[in-house]
């Protein structure tokens, strides 16, 4: 191991993400950004900037992500 350990708290707190399928009605709610990125087959820096825009219409025209 390089350095020093994280201490418990240290860097960014997770955001919980919820995301609508519009296309198979479902609603799935994950821990974080990054988790719902990689189930998706999404970059996280895409689901970042969805929100950083405001954006309102669905990401390609099926996905809605909320924070929680």
């Amino acid at each position: 191991m390089y350095g020093k350990g994280r201490t418990e708290g240290s860097g960014r707190p997770t955001q919980k993400i919820e995301v609508f399928d519009k296309k198979d009605n479902i609603k799935i709610l994950y821990n974080s950004m990054r988790e719902a990125a990689k189930a998706l087959g999404i970059k996280e820096t895409t689901i970042s900037s969805y929100f950083s825009r405001n954006q309102e219409k669905p990401y390609k025209g099926r996905y809605i992500f909320k924070k929680i």
